[in-house]
């Protein structure tokens, strides 16, 4: 950041460089009239140069960015491209889906190729402005809320830091490390943050990464599906009338129940419980069926040849589950299961459904006694079984809870649809839920795994120093400029000003000679040593004072030793000046670590003191005060 210093120095090297050149000031300006237009275009220069489109482009943002979003499924992948217009509006662009056999390695180059077309297809040619954001499992993705005491903003990261890393254990070169936070609470009566916490696996954010690096389509953002969802209430794309939603999310091989208030992520959990269990669920009670049904067509005969002809497979039986979309063609005599009817394919699957329900029940009883919450108010449904609407509905009247598809792109209730022409099918609409989150995501609001707090830091320290630099050239440029047509006019007059007062000025004679400068001197050292002295004399009650204010309450001192050190002897160096504090921790026991932290802060802070050392002791009885943590302080005198 430029200073004011900066800026006079500038001006004055510019006033310098002017006074400096042989060259007149009248020689380098046109002899025009002042009434010329040519006059009128150099004095409008600023004006016309700030008022430029072109110019002001290139210093602003663009309030109508586009962003897509990539949502990466099981067997298909999810396009959303939106344009991001003023006053936290969107229009919706096109959306795309692409279905691919499952199993495809992310790393081979089949998968490239696909993503790669794919995205050349619905994107076109690159724009300048376009941000892509794609979501990656949350599986190892570790999601925490927690609540530390209000401290000051420059002690909030280290604060977070510390508590992060005594929860999770997290190995920094291995994993991603960011935070939010979210809002400022009264617990209590005690002023407290809440921060909403989350560590990634490095080497899985860096893959995702070079991926799209190497198909020319590199990443603007990298986040996971409860983050998408967030975006979806957060914005107000999805509009809720409760303080409180869920959104249970029912994967192929998982599922994952986030909960949210007042826009904002405050619960997740995975659960190890999604389509794939329906399906084994239907398998297994269907072979159960045939095994029990040929062992009584069999009682009492030798020939068992036939038996286990018309086993399920899991492939067989993923069929017979789609079965009940209503998009997809319906079973055909050749298939095994063609039999079942929709009652008997639902009685099937319950076994499945009823773990996956308490679960769920589970979590919100959780949720409730966790944060003293009386509800969880309405649930969200995203996934794969959102196609089947009597098991949203049987899941919703299992909890007690209305539950309902999440449907961004509901025709009737969103405004942000545009001119696209979205599908009519509930099924078909919802597949594209997560896609359009992610596509809403903003580096202000989105926990970004590629931009993290230490980024975004970094970045607004550049924007400042540009902002800085591109202001204080301006102003320099607007007074050099006036100067410069404030020296054309009076030019002349102050010419005779400076002949009077350099006339006035030889008649005055010498003000200062070396005898007076000597003196001044001598006084100025004399002065120097008795303010030396009394800063010597005080030195202590100053100590005392600065300890006295620092000192919170829960913190008591048992002891403190000032060492002034003494006199040097013959060319050795003065001795240190130490202070030694011996003091207790009083209070929860839970906060003696963050206590002590920000005592030390505190400590470091101070101008009298440096390079504080701590020494924690254990845990003692002191009176009626109970158990308390003891500690010694070592601390350097300025």
């Amino acid at each position: 950041m430029i200073s004011q210093n900066d800026e006079i120095s500038s001006t004055e090297k510019l006033l310098d460089t002017i006074r400096s050149n042989d060259t007149s000031i009248e020689d380098k300006i046109p002899a025009v009239s002042p009434a010329t237009p040519s006059t009128i275009a150099e004095k409008s220069f600023l004006e016309r140069m700030l008022s430029s489109k072109d110019f002001l482009a290139k210093i602003l943002p663009s309030k109508e960015s586009i962003t897509i979003g990539i949502d990466i499924g099981y067997n298909e992948l999810s396009f959303v491209k939106i344009k991001n217009l003023p006053d936290k509006k969107w229009r919706l662009m096109s959306l795309r889906s692409v279905s691919f056999k499952p199993g495809i390695p992310s790393e081979t180059a089949d998968y490239e190729d696909l993503l790669k077309t794919s995205l050349s297809e619905f994107c076109g040619p690159l724009e300048e402005d376009l941000n892509i954001w794609c979501i990656i499992s949350a599986g190892r993705v570790d999601v925490k809320r927690f609540l530390i005491p209000k401290v000051p903003k420059k002690q909030l990261e280290n604060t977070v830091f510390w508590k992060v890393k005594k929860e999770f254990r997290f190995d920094e070169k291995e994993s991603i490390f960011d935070y939010r936070v979210q809002d400022e609470i009264i617990e209590k009566g005690a002023h407290k943050i809440a921060i909403l916490a989350y560590i990634a696996p490095k080497n899985e954010v860096k893959e995702i990464k070079d991926l799209f690096s190497r198909i020319g389509f590199p990443l603007t953002g990298v986040s996971i599906a409860p983050f998408a969802v967030q975006n979806l209430f957060s914005t107000g794309w999805i509009k809720t009338t409760e303080d409180t939603a869920t959104n249970l999310h029912i994967g192929h091989d998982w599922s994952r129940i986030d909960i949210y208030s007042k826009g904002n992520l405050v619960s997740t959990r995975g659960i190890k419980s999604g389509v794939n269990s329906m399906i084994q669920s239907i398998m297994d009670g269907y072979n159960e069926r045939i095994k029990t049904t040929s062992i009584l067509e069999m009682a009492g005969e030798e020939d068992e040849s036939g038996k286990g002809a018309d086993q399920m497979d899991m492939e067989q039986a993923r069929k017979v589950l789609l079965s009940l979309r209503p998009d997809l063609p319906p079973l055909t005599e050749k298939d095994t299961g063609y039999q079942l009817k929709e009652e008997e394919i639902f009685e099937l699957i319950q076994p499945a459904v009823g773990r996956l329900v308490r679960q769920v029940e589970r979590t919100f009883e959780h949720y409730i006694a966790t944060f003293d919450d009386e509800s969880v108010g309405k649930v969200y449904n995203t996934g794969r079984v959102h196609f089947y609407g009597p098991l949203i509905d049987h899941i919703g009247k299992q909890l007690g809870i209305e539950m309902e598809v999440n449907d961004p792109l509901d025709p009737d209730k969103n405004p942000y649809l545009g001119d696209v022409t979205v599908p009519e099918s509930v099924s078909i609409r919802a597949v594209y839920a997560l896609a359009v989150g992610i596509t809403l995501s903003d580096n202000d609001y989105t926990p970004n795994f590629i931009f993290t707090y230490k980024d975004k830091k970094r970045k607004n320290t550049i924007a400042i120093i540009s902002r800085s630099i591109f202001f204080t050239t301006m102003l320099t440029l607007s007074i050099a400029f006036g100067f410069f047509l404030w020296a054309l006019s009076s030019g002349g007059q102050k010419q005779d000003e400076a002949v009077s007062l350099s006339h006035q000025l030889e008649q005055l004679g010498p003000r200062v000679n070396k005898d007076l400068v000597l003196q001044m001197a001598a006084q100025i050292k004399d002065k120097h040593q008795r303010l030396k002295e009394y800063s010597e004399r005080f030195r202590a009650i100053a100590v005392i004072n600065e300890i006295s204010a620092l000192t919170p309450s829960n913190i008591k001192l048992l002891s403190l030793t000032i060492d002034l050190g003494g006199v040097p002897v013959g060319k050795s160096e003065m001795v240190g000046k130490t202070l030694l504090l011996d003091g207790i921790i009083t209070g929860e026991p839970q906060m003696y670590e963050t206590s002590l932290v920000g005592y030390m802060m505190k400590l470091e802070d101070s101008p009298i003191f440096s390079t504080p050392k701590v020494f924690k002791g254990a845990l003692k009885p002191y009176g009626e005060e109970g158990d308390v943590l003891c500690f010694t302080i070592e601390l350097k005198l300025s």
